[in-house]
Order: C-alpha cells, then structure tokens, then sequence
C-alpha cells in the first residue's frame, strides 16, 4: 500500500486512475476508515489527470465529505478538492496524465530523430 501511494504521489511516473481506485480498496479492505480521504483525493487527481472531470469530481466530494469530518476545514487537500469541484479544467492536475505521456513521445522523437541524424 506504501508503495502504491508513492506512485500516486509521483506526478512523473506512469500512475493510472485505476491504481487510485485500488488504493481506496486497499484502505477499504485495511478498514482505514479514518484515512480514507487520502485515496479519494488521490483518485480525484488521478481521474482529472486522465481528463474524467465527472468522476474527479465524484472522489473530491467524497474527499472534502470524509476529510473534513475527520481532519477538518484548514487542511491543504480542502483547498485543491474545493477548486477541483468549482473548475475541474482549470485545475493544476487537468489532463496532467496526458500531457506527461505527449511529452515523453515528444521526447522519444527526438531522441530517435538524434539518433538517425548521426
């Protein structure tokens, strides 16, 4: 479980909404009830990373619902799910997943236009 949420945590490896969906299991299965907001908000992100705004902001609400009745209101994921659910495009993680796989192609043409110029 550790090791999946530093994935999701790494915003520059290839982590997927459907890991996001297993780590809420996981803490489902683990009975982590109190911690559970932590995996909504990772799915929140990981879903509107991939461009899927209803189900981003599906996770954030269940997000805010569980975190703020057991962390409270002045913790930093109430700001980010709040701005997720009034704008999910205009949020820093629109598309993230997408853009990061256009630039690791963009990337590799490069490389292999350097390797066939030489």
């Amino acid at each position: 479980m550790a090791q999946l949420r530093r994935e999701l945590d790494d915003y520059s490896v290839s982590a997927t909404p459907e890991k996001a969906e297993l780590l809420i299991t996981l803490f489902k299965l683990e009975g982590l009830q109190v911690r559970i907001y932590e995996a909504y908000y990772r799915a929140a992100i990981e879903w509107n990373g991939v461009g899927d705004s209803g189900r981003a902001m599906r996770y954030a609400r269940l997000c805010l619902d569980k975190g703020l009745l057991l962390r409270g209101a002045k913790r930093p994921f109430v700001d980010s799910m709040r701005a997720l659910i009034a704008n999910p495009t205009g949020h820093w993680s629109w598309r993230f997943r997408l853009k990061l796989k256009e630039e690791k192609k963009d990337d590799q043409a490069t490389e292999e236009g350097k390797g066939k110029a030489t």
